[in-house]
């Protein structure tokens, strides 16, 4: 017996398709019908709801789809169907934040199969009715046959229109898309697909790179990921033109480089950049598409040999608003920024400059109002004081040295380091 595991989070949802009997499953939606149906539990739901996990053990006719975000650019994780030997369709569903985009008998967008044909050419055929994917899923199941002689099968049944893709990756490859959907290419408010996005992440993936995976949030402002390769990790970003789509890889980080490659891999302009101490920083001027919005990220890079703290904040502000007064929104960005590092330094101050500060402070009073002050919960610090001091209201500083793994216990005692002035150096580190 295998298992199926499966979840939603962040808006998306596994989907699956049961071969047999033509049913389509969103996880998120469905994973009561889909538990009734094919066995397994749900193992972990969030309190909102808005994350789930479980698994199924009933998979002989289930397949797991692919996917791709009908409300933003995002195209899928990816991977080719597990049936094919030659590893050369793909099928991709559509949804949205936390939703379903179709019914039994209509999608509101396509479903797309993606056929490789060769290297350099691929048919993608668009279809708003389930029964239709399912029926042509059936049929290839059934012929088992090359899926590049199947391809040719499709131009019989099916009027195809030719896209030529320039895509640069070092060298300029060709790549020809054929196309059954008069939509396909249109903007969403036409119920299409989002052309060179969507073939970026489904062609030039397949093509270019094993996958990719996100780095933090800052670098995912900018859509720059990490592809691992036989020479070492690399910084990846798929960059679109008229015509085409432009990949740039590079083997150092591109945000901590020269203010140029900073430009080219950001579409922003370096407005200040300055290094202090053991912080860099650097804040990037960007304007939005509708020219009405400027959108400043600051971020920098804090390092000493214990630490390593990438920090950013983004400041979206009316292009008038802006232009009147810079230097204020300028300032404002900093602050946040500072302000974010101070606090993410604290929180990496670890166990063994704890236990220094016990052992040079060991009769310092700790209070229950320095655990309130700290952030913990009323509930919490009387349970732990219940549980290991009798319910005393006040101790010393030394009695919590036993209990340094809890994170609760560390929260207080990096409270009273702050208090004492442990932490001052930090201010003259972050400080203009």
């Amino acid at each position: 017996m295998s298992k199926m595991f499966l979840k939603w989070e962040e808006g998306n949802s596994d989907i699956l398709i049961d071969i047999k009997s033509g049913r389509l499953f969103r996880y998120e939606d469905d994973f009561s019908e889909v538990h009734k149906r094919y066995g397994g539990k749900v193992t972990y739901t969030s309190r909102t709801g808005l994350t789930g996990e479980g698994y199924i053990t009933d998979t002989e006719s289930v397949i797991m789809l692919d996917w791709y975000r009908t409300d933003c650019s995002i195209t899928t994780r990816g991977h080719y169907l597990p049936f094919v030997d030659s590893g050369d369709i793909a099928i991709f569903a559509p949804q949205g934040a936390h939703k379903k985009e179709w019914n039994d008998g209509y999608s509101v967008y396509p479903f797309v199969i993606v056929f490789k044909h060769t290297e350099t050419e691929y048919y993608l055929l668009l279809s708003y009715y389930p029964q239709e994917i399912i029926e042509i899923l059936k049929n290839i199941l059934e012929i088992n046959v090359n899926y590049a002689f199947y391809t040719n099968e499709l131009r019989g049944k099916f009027k195809f229109k030719e896209y030529n893709i320039t895509i640069y990756n070092n060298e300029y490859s060709n790549i020809k898309i054929y196309v059954n959907d008069p939509y396909f290419g249109r903007s969403r408010d036409k119920k299409g697909v989002d052309f060179l996005r969507f073939v970026s992440g489904v062609v030039s993936k397949y093509n270019y790179t094993d996958y990719y995976t996100e780095i933090d949030y800052l670098y995912s402002i900018f859509g720059i990921y990490t592809t691992p390769s036989e020479k070492g990790e690399k910084y990846y970003k798929i960059k679109f033109y008229n015509g085409g789509i432009a990949i740039n890889q590079e083997k150092s980080d591109p945000l901590f480089s020269d203010n140029e490659t900073i430009e080219k891999w950001t579409g922003g302009k370096v407005i200040k950049r300055d290094t202090k101490k053991l912080l860099d920083r650097i804040i990037i001027e960007r304007r939005s598409n509708n020219k009405n919005n400027i959108y400043l990220v600051a971020y920098g890079k804090y390092k000493n040999n214990n630490m390593d703290i990438v920090d950013e904040y983004e400041l979206k502000v009316t292009y008038l608003a802006y232009m009147l007064d810079k230097e204020k929104y300028i300032d404002q960005a900093l602050k946040h920024l500072r302000n974010k590092f101070k606090e993410d330094i604290k929180q990496k101050t670890g166990i063994n400059e704890m236990l220094d500060f016990i052992r040079k402070n060991p009769d310092l009073k700790i209070t229950f109002e320095d655990s309130l002050n700290s952030g913990n919960c009323i509930v919490g610090t009387e349970a732990f004081s219940t549980q290991y001091f009798n319910k005393a209201k006040e101790i010393l500083l030394k009695d919590l040295e036993n209990y340094l793994n809890n994170y609760n216990v560390q929260r207080v005692i990096r409270w009273k380091m702050e208090q004492q002035g442990c932490f001052n150096s930090i201010d003259e580190i972050i400080s203009e």
